[in-house]
């Protein structure tokens, strides 16, 4: 139980933000606009004997059930009769639950915990008229802002809050107007962008596609020749290897024959003094007859192979291989990245980004936002990531999956597994906003996750002509009226 900021002493009051009633968290547009027309209204309605303005607590919507006579309800008293009957007008808010649906006491709390129907209407002239649960009705705390929720009890003096949330409300109307007005003139640029982007995209996947084509033919062409050089490569190699081999074995031959030497001698004829019968030297064989090279085969390529590569262009042959290479490696590094070009330009132009393309400014955009904990990062039609402030690495929250509806909420499935858990997941739900700005992260399950996303894109085109901005706007919703 907290205190209202415009409450006295004694007078304690509800803040409700969920429940089966209708709290000041969302705001109707009929509700709104009855705040804006009736901050000058009186705050006392006059009652009439026997008409359904003066029955207290009953919301107008809930009138059909009266007449002249009093209201017709089935019986509460658990009886299998069905039938409707007609309770007098002195059974109203008499303290007894005489109708099953509560209609006989909708200002005080005897129907209590009979039906989810059974509620008190607070008029709250000057502010927002809601509905709470009759249980509320004289329990000594103030729930409407006009006290009429324990008028007839008197255990607590309310004061009236009327004006003042009035005001308040007034106040949040137009900061909401505003953001949906901007927001609005915003996603013109957005559609106008988004538009632009989108054909270029279309256009950039054919030239891509084009390029590959050409590239495709090409690199094939380069493959072949760089095979073909390769293959003349291998022969001149072989070549000058046979040719060094040949050197070789010539200057072998052609080296004198030499006797061993002892190294303590002094000198030759010493040697051949003071040993003993004169050593036999023997010449080294002559080496192999040279095979001519117009006959000679290589492993794989033979005679006619060899002389593919004239005499004399080994060098060359080899450059030649060499540039072959770098010409083939180079146009499939072109290749590969037009491809991929032509891929990502592709999937852009598959998203659906909306139908007038005014979502296409989100692609490639990430926004983010920070808890004491954590920073959650979203990137629509990509991914969503958790990183804790502290430090590490991110945890994958979901990739885009869908939208869930389609433009009302962005799906992110198949994220990190929790332990002992599920896949994690995050659904987005999407608002009107003057910029793009995350943020309400909630875990309302384990590892599932969501998120609000105010965006332009959002936002009705139209209400960039609004000039009012004290009135609502029919279709916008003032459950972000803080944003």
């Amino acid at each position: 139980m907290t205190s209202s900021p415009a409450a006295g002493a004694g007078s304690p009051t509800r803040e409700r933000t969920t429940g089966a009633w209708r709290t000041t968290g969302r705001l109707s547009m009929v509700v709104l606009a009855a705040a804006a027309v009736l901050l000058s209204a009186a705050c006392v309605a006059a009652e009439d004997s026997g008409s359904v303005a003066a029955v207290h607590g009953l919301a107008p919507h809930r009138g059909e059930a009266y007449s002249a006579d009093g209201v017709w309800c089935v019986a509460a008293d658990g009886s299998a009769d069905a039938t409707p009957q007609l309770l007098p007008w002195s059974a109203i808010n008499d303290g007894y639950c005489d109708c099953a649906d509560a209609a006989d006491e909708p200002g005080t709390a005897a129907c209590a915990g009979r039906t989810p129907h059974a509620t008190f209407h607070c008029p709250n002239l000057g502010s927002m008229p809601k509905d709470v649960p009759v249980s509320f009705v004289g329990d000594g705390v103030c729930d409407c802002c006009d006290g009429a929720d324990e008028a007839a009890a008197a255990r607590v003096a309310c004061p009236n809050t009327c004006v003042e949330e009035g005001q308040e409300a007034v106040r949040r109307i137009r900061q909401r107007n505003r953001v949906v007005v901007a927001g609005a003139t915003a996603k013109l640029q957005y559609i106008a962008d988004g538009s632009a982007a989108l054909a270029a995209a279309r256009q950039l996947a054919q030239d891509k596609a084009s390029d590959v084509d050409s590239l495709r033919d090409r690199l094939e062409a380069a493959k072949t020749a760089a095979t073909d050089a390769e293959t003349l490569e291998k022969i001149a190699k072989a070549r000058q290897a046979r040719l060094q081999r040949d050197r070789d074995i010539a200057e072998a031959a052609a080296a004198p024959a030499s006797a061993p030497t002892d190294p303590a001698s002094d000198s030759v004829e010493e040697l051949a003094e003071d040993s003993a019968p004169e050593a036999t030297i023997v010449p080294p064989s002559p080496p192999p007859p040279l095979e001519p090279l117009d006959t000679f085969e290589t492993e794989e390529h033979g005679v006619e192979g060899i002389r593919l590569v004239p005499p004399g262009e080994e060098e060359a042959v080899i450059a030649a291989a060499a540039a072959a290479r770098a010409t083939r490696d180079e146009l499939q590094r072109e290749f590969n990245t037009a491809e991929r070009e032509a891929n990502e330009a592709n999937d852009k132009t598959r998203l659906d980004v909306g139908p007038e393309a005014e979502f296409f400014p989100l692609v490639g955009k990430c926004v983010s936002f920070k808890t004491r904990e954590y920073e959650y990062e979203v990137c629509p039609f990509k991914d969503a990531r958790q990183k804790s402030l502290s430090g590490g690495s991110s945890t994958l929250l979901g990739s885009w999956g869908k939208w869930d509806p389609a433009y009302d909420s962005m799906l992110f499935e198949n994220g990190a597994k929790c332990w002992n858990g599920p896949m994690r997941s995050l659904r987005v739900a999407l608002v009107c906003g003057s910029d793009d700005e995350l943020y309400a992260i909630d875990e309302p399950e384990k590892c599932t996750y969501t998120a609000v996303l105010a965006t332009p894109a959002a936002c009705d085109a139209s209400h960039a002509a609004v000039a009012d901005l004290s009135s609502p706007i029919a279709g916008v919703d003032y459950a972000y009226a803080s944003t």
